[in-house]
């Protein structure tokens, strides 16, 4: 269950990392 939570955790993580990265070159790239 830990380990479960972890993995969302990161994934959740990952993926603002991804929508700031694509933020920061072009607002529109993450809209669609």
């Amino acid at each position: 269950q830990i380990l479960f939570i972890i993995i969302i955790t990161v994934m959740k993580l990952v993926e603002l990392m991804l929508i700031f990265a694509n933020s920061s070159r072009s607002t529109t790239s993450f809209i669609s």
